[in-house]
């Protein structure tokens, strides 16, 4: 029998904004940091659009005014819910300073020799992820939604424009998905495996 374990520190990350204009600079619209708000609510610090592009939507100042409400109660608890923002309030996100979850991998294995005339028989059962294998919300692959180097991931923050006249003055104004996951958990990784495994040495 043998069995072994791996835990690893999640990798480092950094939330971004993506959408329409290069908010650095920098010739790339899909690597920009986020700017951390000191409170979500201020809109001179963060502007939300309560402009919904769905077909037939209400657009009205109220259903507006309803969207930028729940964005900026849901951007607030998001920034709350992580210590890699919390401290940075008020500035441009350094890169790579938040981190992802912990990686556990578990591999658990069984094998018997079977004597056979002149022969052998060998018979291996292996487990892989066996902490998920004994608990479902255990042994899960997580990365970070709106993370800036999973091309597949959007950003956190959606540019939908810019209010004001010039650029020294203009504003971005952005979207925030009021139901975004912190995590995303990757199910190819995170489903436990079984593999038997059976060799005959003559």
């Amino acid at each position: 029998m043998s069995f072994y374990y791996v835990g690893e520190s999640g990798s480092p990350f950094t939330y971004v904004a993506g959408g329409r204009g290069d908010l650095n600079a920098d010739g790339s619209t899909t690597n920009d940091p986020i700017y951390i708000p000191r409170s979500a609510y201020d809109a001179t610090e963060i502007r939300f659009s309560g402009v919904s592009d769905s077909v037939g939507a209400d657009n009205s100042l109220g259903a507006k005014a309803a969207r930028v409400r729940l964005q900026q109660d849901a951007f607030q608890r998001f920034i709350e819910g992580a210590p890699c923002l919390r401290r940075q309030r008020g500035q441009i996100m350094e890169r790579n300073s938040c981190r992802e979850p912990w990686a556990h991998t578990t591999v658990a294995s069984v094998r018997q020799a079977i004597p056979t005339p002149g022969r052998a028989l060998d018979v291996e059962l292996q487990v892989f992820n066996v902490l998920n294998l004994l608990r479902s919300s255990c042994g899960l692959s997580r990365v970070t939604y709106g993370r800036s180097d999973v091309t597949a991931t959007p950003p956190l923050l959606e540019r939908v424009g810019r209010i004001g006249g010039t650029n020294a003055t203009a504003q971005s104004e952005f979207r925030f998905e009021p139901t975004a996951p912190r995590w995303t958990t990757q199910p190819e990784l995170s489903a436990y495996q079984l593999q038997l495994a059976l060799r005959y040495r003559f």
